[in-house]
This record gives structure tokens, sequence and C-alpha cells, in this order.
């Protein structure tokens, strides 16, 4: 039977200590609002989630340079590791965002990067080879070491990464910070943080989509196409700072003009796509069109339930809640005579730890 006693004294005690037993030592309301998170406040876990990622990372850049150098010659092959590439540096992105700022969906989209690096690794393991292409024994090792490694990456990081996104998912101490305790608004702060989070990751997925078509042989004598690539990526990052503003501002207007950009979105994207000659499209490269095709469309569509469901939630409180908790900040630094954009640790009073 579910205990209201317990219940309450629960939500009680997180307003008073918040943290987690695993990531970091449970910490008092005003020393998490006034302290601002460093590097060197990176506990073991999250460090041992950080190198990982990062371990990946390189290995994974280094053997894109190498076959960079390597694929010089044919142009799929050249295209897949720089396609890697950009994915790595949003996984980057995602990794240090989400550790510094204790954001589990940063961390969930690092992830999701990581899995959809696997998954281009496993088609560039199992495209067979163009009959006009003869690749040496050199890089066939190349191609199962980049897949084995790359396997084996991904297993801890999940695992670990894993862990550490069920620990700020628990703990919820950035919607804390941001909304509160209270939990209507930390369930609603959390959705608007997934929805900032999906307009990353579809960003993400567009670029390598705008990448594929433009390396896939659109014609450098069709001006059309030519003005559409560098407009379609412009608008692109318009959708995305109008998608964060109207869910902050939980402003309508932006929230309409963010769904009519963002059926805009999937339009510019297949014409592109479509556009390609299919004369020069490989086996590799007509493989990586599809998935990156389909990525698009389930990550698009996901976002674009997550903002409606986000836009319900619109004059709730939610805004009202989010600058109480700044004012209540400021409020709290003025009596400390200290400053809101950085304290410095010995200043802040301590509390007993649990």
């Amino acid at each position: 039977m579910y205990n209201y006693r317990n219940n309450r004294q629960r939500r009680k005690s997180l307003s008073q200590n918040w943290g987690s037993s695993f990531l970091r030592t449970k910490i008092s309301r005003e020393q998490y609002l006034l302290e601002k998170r460093t590097l060197k406040d990176i506990q073991y876990w999250e460090w041992l989630f950080i190198v990982i990622s990062l371990f990946s990372v390189l290995i994974n850049l280094g053997v894109n340079i190498y076959q960079l150098t390597m694929a010089l010659i044919n142009q799929e092959r050249y295209l897949f590791p720089v396609l890697c590439m950009v994915f790595n540096l949003f996984a980057i992105y995602f990794t240090f965002v989400g550790a510094l700022k204790e954001l589990p969906f940063q961390i969930l989209m690092q992830l999701v990067t990581k899995i959809i690096i696997w998954i281009f690794n496993l088609i560039y393991f199992l495209t067979p080879k163009d009959k006009e292409y003869q690749e040496d024994e050199t890089e066939n090792e190349v191609k199962a070491i980049r897949f084995y490694v790359s396997s084996s990456l991904l297993f801890l990081t999940v695992c670990v990464g894993g862990f550490v996104f069920y620990q700020y998912w628990t703990s919820n101490l950035s919607l804390f910070k941001t909304v509160g305790t209270e939990p209507k608004y930390v369930n609603m702060c959390r959705k608007l943080h997934l929805g900032q989070s999906l307009i990353i990751l579809d960003v993400e997925i567009t670029f390598v989509a705008v990448l594929l078509a433009a390396s896939s042989g659109l014609s450098t004598n069709d001006l059309f196409a030519l003005i559409v690539l560098p407009v379609g990526v412009l608008l692109v990052v318009i959708w995305a700072c109008i998608g964060f503003f109207a869910m902050k501002k939980e402003s309508r207007m932006l929230t309409y003009t963010f769904y009519i950009l963002s059926h805009l979105q999937p339009v510019y994207v297949i014409y592109l796509l479509v556009r390609s000659p299919k004369s020069s499209v490989g086996g590799l490269l007509f493989n990586s069109i599809i998935v990156v095709a389909g990525l698009f469309f389930i990550i698009h569509v996901i976002l674009l339930v997550t903002v409606v469901k986000i836009q319900f939630n619109y004059d709730k409180g939610l805004k009202q809640a989010a600058e109480k908790e700044i004012a209540r900040t400021k409020s709290l630094a003025q009596s400390l005579n200290v400053s809101t954009e950085f304290i410095d640790r010995p200043s802040v009073p301590r509390h007993t730890e649990i």
C-alpha cells in the first residue's frame, strides 16, 4: 500500500538536501543553488563515463583520419569517416554538457549518438565492396578492427552512461535548481529538457543528411540545388533557435512557427536525398542514406510529440516557478554577500553531509 507519510517525508528531505549517493555527496539546497559546478566536482562514475566516451571518440577519430588518407580515390569511402567525425563532435558536446550540468537527457542523447555511430560502423563493415573499387587486405583489417573495437567500447559506454543517466534522473538536481522541488513543476521541466535535447539531436541528424546529399553527386551546374543547400542549413539553425525560445518563453506564436518549419524540414531533407543522382550512389552511400532518412523521421516525430506535450504545460506556472527560483537564488546570494555568477567555495557555509 502507498505510504503517504513516507512520501511527504521524502519530499521534505528533498527540499533540504539534494544529491546522489553514488555521483556526488548530498549537499544542502542553498549550497547547490549558489555553487557553479566545475570539472573538479565531477565524481568517480562521471569521470569513468567521460574517459570511456573520450577514449572511444579518440579511437574513432584516429581510424577516421587513417581512412581519410586511404580513401581519397573513392568518394563514398571518403565520406563515411567524415560523417562519423560529425557524430563524434556532437557526442563530445553531449558528454560534457550532460556531466557539468547533470542533465540526464543530454547523457541519453550521447548514448543515442554512440549507438548511431555503431550502426554506421556496422554498415561499413557489412556493405560489400564495389566492383570498380578494389579493397586491399589492410583496409579489410581496419574495417574489422574498427567494428569490433567500437562494439566493445559501445558496451562499456552504454553500461556506465546508463548508470550515470539513472543517477541524474533519480536525483533531479538540475530540475530542482531550475524550478524548485514541487513535483508538478519538476515533471513539467523534465519534459522541457527532453524537448531541448531532442532538438539538438534532430539538428545533428539533419546536418548528416545534408552532408550525404552534398557528397552524393549534386551537380555544380544545378544553381537551384546549390542555393537550397546553404539556405536550408540556415533555416534548420533558425528552426532550432525558435524551438528553444518557444518552449522556454511558453510562446504559442513561436511554437506554431516551430510547427510550420518542422513540417518543412522533412520536405527539405527528402528533396536533398531524392535529388541526388542515383547513378553516382554506391552501396555504402545508399545504405547510409536509407539509415539516416529513417533515423531522421523517427527522431523528428518523437520531437514533435514531445513539443505538443510541452505546449500543454504552457501557462500552468512552470515559467513563474523558474523565475521564482532565480529570484530566490539572487536573494540568497545577496544575504550571503556573494555573486550569483560564481561562488568561491570556501565562502559558502557547509552543512553536515549525509
